[in-house]
Order: structure tokens, then C-alpha cells, then sequence
């Protein structure tokens, strides 16, 4: 019997200590993942369904949001969620340019007063389908996706604005800045990188403005420097939870709301959306001219 107990103890301490060694390793995986100078585009691949994150965020209250909407393609005989946007008119919506590069011809339909990203569960969603595609002049997909990175989506019927749910954004005009200024951001999908399980309902979650200069700084450290003055940053810097706040693949082109002014347009951030680095953004007082000539 005690040979026997022996043995038992024996084999829960080898358990135990291959247990330890897989923490380790997962840790030091991880470590590796964060520090790994990368770049992904703030977007997520069709077979995913719903694509966007929002991490370390909280579920946020119906029509909160009602300037948002979900950029969706038609692939597989269903609408797949691919990019944010905001409303400008009843017929006009701004968002990335990136977000309709990656799709060919596939048809793009806007998806406003939605808060579940489920189709049928909101009383008051109106679909419609986008007629035609503006990108910037100067916006190059190679830059990936660099500066420039702002589009219009025009559709087929305008959308009813008078409700509660659905309203045209006030857009940042030119010279106002929000350095400082804590700002919210919200979208559909993942609470963190890593995570498969995809929540459907709208997650938003505050984040602060930092300088254009300390964004450079950050991004310098990790070789990718082709930030303009057309972009803006958020970085939740410090410890603990808040500093891991950020946005993510899908995430794209949804607006960064201050006060009740979209500042700017999600762009691109870094891969594993890890929080150590400034998400970018396109922003709009740059583009306010160029918007209103164009829409």
C-alpha cells in the first residue's frame, strides 16, 4: 500500500511538474508574441464571420452608437461583417479605405441601428445596399495601409434618420484636436486577440488621445514610421487593465468618437492587439474639406 501511494504521489508530481513547464512555456510564447515588431492591417479574414475586436471593452447600451453601422460583404449566401463606419447623410457613410480593398467585386451592404450582429434581432436596423465606393486620390494600399486611409460608401436608398437609433455623426472640423482627451470606440467581436469566441453584441470601450509626436516615438521603437499629420493616436499607457484597451482586426474604419465628435477612423495597430503599442487612426478635421466636396 504505501509502495503503491508512493507511486500515485510520484506520478502527480511528474504531472504537476509538466503542468509548470506548459505555464512557462505559454508565457514565454506569449512574451515572444508581444515583443515581435509586426503589423496587421485592421481587418480579419472572411471565414471568421464576425471580425471585429474590441478588448478589454464592456458591452455597450443600445443606441449609445447610433451614427455607427457594420460594413458587410455577401459571401457564402450570407452578410459577413468586415468594417465600422459612420453615417455622414441618408445616403452617404464614411469609413477606411483599406476596409473594400481586400474584397473584389463582392457586394458591400451598410447595416445601421444594429447592436446584436445577428440578423432580425434589432427593432430597428435598416440595411442597404452601397451603390458606389469613393476612395482618397492618395491612398495606397501598398503603404499598408498608410495615410490617406479614408473612403465613402454611397447607397442605393438613404437611410430614414429620424428615429433614435439611426442619426447622422458630427464630424471633428478643421483645427480641433483632442490631445488628452479620453474617447470611446466601439465594435463587434473578440475581447482580446487571442480569443475564438466572438460576442454579438456592440462592445465599446474609452481610450486616450495621446500626441502625434509620442505615437511616433512608440511606433520608431518597432521600425514602422510612415505616421502623417493625417493620423491620430490612442494609447492607454500605465498598468494593469487599462492599459491594454485597445482596438483590433475589424475594427476598421469605425469611428473614434469624442464627446459627441467623431475625431477619427480606426486605421491600423499591431498584431495580437496586445495594447503595448498606439492604435492609428485616419483624422477627420484633416479630411473635413475632402468629405464634404466629395459626399
Amino acid at each position: 500500500m504505501r509502495l503503491l501511494l508512493f507511486g500515485i504521489l510520484l506520478l502527480m508530481g511528474s504531472v504537476s511538474s509538466r503542468r509548470e513547464r506548459t505555464r512557462v512555456m505559454d508565457r514565454t510564447l506569449l512574451f515572444g508574441a508581444i515583443t515581435k515588431s509586426s503589423w496587421l492591417p485592421v481587418k480579419a479574414p472572411m471565414t471568421e464571420g464576425i471580425t471585429s475586436f474590441i478588448v478589454n471593452g464592456n458591452d455597450a447600451q443600445r443606441g449609445n452608437h447610433p451614427w455607427l453601422i457594420s460594413l458587410q460583404v455577401y459571401s457564402r449566401r450570407r452578410w459577413v461583417h468586415i468594417c465600422g463606419g459612420a453615417i455622414l447623410s441618408p445616403s452617404v457613410v464614411v469609413t477606411a479605405a483599406h476596409c473594400f480593398t481586400f474584397w473584389g467585386t463582392l457586394r458591400h451592404r451598410v447595416a445601421a441601428g444594429w447592436h446584436i450582429l445577428q440578423e432580425g434581432s434589432n427593432q430597428d436596423q435598416q440595411n442597404r445596399i452601397v451603390r458606389n465606393i469613393a476612395r482618397h486620390a492618395d491612398y495606397n494600399k501598398a503603404n499598408k495601409p498608410g495615410p490617406n486611409d479614408i473612403g465613402l460608401l454611397f447607397l442605393e436608398d438613404p437611410l430614414d434618420l429620424t428615429g433614435f437609433y439611426v442619426t447622422e455623426a458630427r464630424l471633428a472640423r478643421p483645427g480641433e484636436t483632442f490631445i488628452g482627451q479620453r474617447c470611446v470606440i466601439a465594435g463587434w467581436g473578440r475581447t482580446r486577440g487571442s480569443n475564438t469566441r466572438l460576442p454579438k453584441t456592440l462592445q465599446s470601450v474609452e481610450v486616450p488621445v495621446i500626441t502625434l509626436e509620442l505615437c511616433r516615438r512608440y511606433w520608431l521603437i518597432n521600425n514602422r514610421s510612415n505616421l502623417a499629420n493625417s493620423n491620430l493616436c490612442t494609447h492607454a499607457a500605465g498598468n494593469g487593465t487599462d492599459a491594454l484597451k485597445n482596438v483590433c482586426n475589424g475594427d476598421s474604419g469605425g469611428p473614434l468618437v469624442c464627446g459627441d465628435t467623431v475625431a477619427g477612423l480606426v486605421s491600423w495597430g499591431r498584431t495580437g492587439c496586445v495594447g503595448c503599442s498606439p492604435d492609428v487612426y485616419t483624422r477627420i478635421a484633416f479630411f473635413y474639406r475632402w468629405i464634404m466636396e466629395n459626399q
